[in-house]
């Protein structure tokens, strides 16, 4: 459970740091693979 909330605070961050930057499409592809599980 702590490294879900930890990897949630890393996807905001890099949330604002992209969306200043005004690159939403490589945060968008951030997101899924840090959602996916690894095989």
């Amino acid at each position: 459970m702590e490294k879900q909330s930890q990897a949630k605070g890393i996807i905001r961050s890099l949330g604002l740091v992209f969306g200043v930057i005004g690159t939403s499409p490589i945060y968008k592809l951030t997101v899924v693979f840090l959602l996916l599980e690894p095989t």
